[in-house]
């Protein structure tokens, strides 16, 4: 029996189930990487305690946390992981200054952003078209 690959992840967390299908069917497209899509922040945690992700990509409003929490949270135990922010909210600056937020999307975005955003965050031999 041969052992069972592991692929790299990339961690959705988004409470709204038609984002998240959308970002799961994407990046299926997108990277050669595992998807692992959940609801909110203690799940994200949960996933993140047990293997690495060299991506995750958060919704700002989580029912449990926001997501510039969440990433500060993920990069003070793993500081080589990436973070892709994505909110409706209008009202916040996608160029803000989160220490821990390496990206943001205001949506609606188009997809060809949310392209670029995971091409610049992931390496790039990960990343195919």
């Amino acid at each position: 029996m041969r052992p069972q690959q592991s692929f790299p992840t990339v961690l959705v967390v988004d409470d709204t189930p038609s984002i998240r299908e959308l970002l799961i069917h994407t990046l299926r497209s997108l990277v050669p990487y595992e998807i692992i899509a959940v609801t909110d922040a203690t799940a994200a945690l949960a996933v993140l305690s047990a293997r690495p992700v060299p991506l995750l990509i958060t919704d700002y409003h989580l029912t449990d946390m926001r997501g510039d929490e969440l990433a500060a949270t993920v990069k003070a135990t793993s500081p080589m992981t990436r973070v892709l922010m994505i909110t409706a909210d209008v009202e916040l600056d996608a160029e803000a200054g989160w220490a821990s937020v390496d990206r943001c999307l205001i949506k609606p975005f188009p997809i060809r952003d949310l392209v670029a955003a995971v091409s610049t965050l992931l390496p790039s031999k990960a990343v195919g078209r």
